[in-house]
């Protein structure tokens, strides 16, 4: 067998064990009314209402993953995914985004995802799926600034060279959500 063969093969093993819906699928289990995430159990006759929120690349494969786990059990939710990453799923809403340049379809998706996190109370359980690309698409602006703005910002920072640290670090600075908000 040749060098090669062998580490194709062991990049693709590698990259099958952490994709999303593979990741999904073995750290979430239900059985019964008890939902078990990692190593945390929550029983779901506790909650009126359970919601999917989420942001990134890879949260498309991951909701499409979580509605096979809880079906009709989900309430309702929304995910933003970059351009072309969407996927269809029963119960939770999906907008289709500019990645790595905000665009307003990320701006309408961040406050329809807040809104259900501000409609969401102490009865519900909110399930939030994050991953790369996260920052970028599901962007929002302090008071005294406007989607152009962060626009622009979010484009000079990508052109200038900065790295992605760099970038998300500013980013959370001009945003009522990243950063703890």
């Amino acid at each position: 067998m040749d060098k090669r063969f062998q580490a194709e093969q062991i990049f693709l093993a590698g990259v099958d064990r952490v994709l999303p819906d593979r990741l999904i699928s073995s750290s979430i289990s239900l059985s019964g009314n008890i939902l078990s995430i990692g190593n945390q159990g929550f029983d779901l006759k506790a909650y009126r209402d359970i919601f999917v929120i989420g942001a990134g690349k890879a949260s498309a494969l991951m909701g499409v993953s979580l509605e096979a786990i809880l079906g009709p059990r989900i309430s309702g939710g929304h995910i933003v995914v970059k351009h072309g990453h969407g996927l269809d799923m029963e119960r939770i809403g999906i907008t289709e985004a500019g990645h790595p340049i905000p665009d307003q379809p990320g701006f309408a998706a961040a406050r329809t995802i807040l809104g259900i996190c501000n409609s969401a109370g102490a009865d519900d359980l909110v399930i939030c799926l994050l991953s790369g690309g996260g920052s970028a698409l599901m962007p929002d602006f302090p008071e005294g600034s406007g989607p152009e703005e962060i626009m622009r910002v979010n484009e000079q920072l990508v052109t200038c060279g900065a790295s992605i640290g760099e970038i998300n670090s500013v980013r959370k600075h001009l945003s009522l959500i990243k950063g703890g908000g």
